[in-house]
């Protein structure tokens, strides 16, 4: 299983992001959310028979794309900046990257995936496709 996971590690080269050209050092927290999104991506489309790809899902989390996409760095330092004050940099916290996804896939669902709640609540995540 873990051989066939998403993997989304730090970047290098990202122009977007100011003074800072990777997340190295700082972006972990970041990147696992985005790791769990993805595989619950995966686990939702496998179960509900959905025709999305892997590379559609992955695609959600682009971080080089001028525009902002599903689930990028860009859209979640902007949901972590404006919840808590954060600055590119800022190392966030599980709880802050859980809500973070949760309130982004809420504002607005990745296409195909508009039935997915994502609830976090005393610090636990509950992926649950609702019918």
């Amino acid at each position: 299983m873990i051989s066939d996971a998403i993997w989304i590690t730090y970047r290098d080269g990202i122009k977007w992001m100011g003074d800072y050209t990777s997340d190295n050092l700082w972006g972990c927290m970041m990147r696992v959310g985005q790791m769990q999104l993805a595989q619950c991506l995966r686990t939702c489309r496998d179960s509900n028979g959905l025709d999305i790809s892997d590379w559609e899902i992955f695609k959600s989390f682009d971080d080089d794309s001028k525009r902002s996409v599903y689930s990028s760095m860009h859209l979640l330092n902007g949901q972590t900046a404006i919840k808590w004050g954060l600055k590119v940099g800022n190392w966030i916290t599980p709880h802050q990257i859980a809500h973070a996804i949760s309130e982004l896939h809420t504002k607005t669902p990745r296409a195909g995936f508009e039935g997915l709640k994502i609830v976090v609540q005393e610090k636990v995540v509950d992926f649950d496709r609702l019918s």
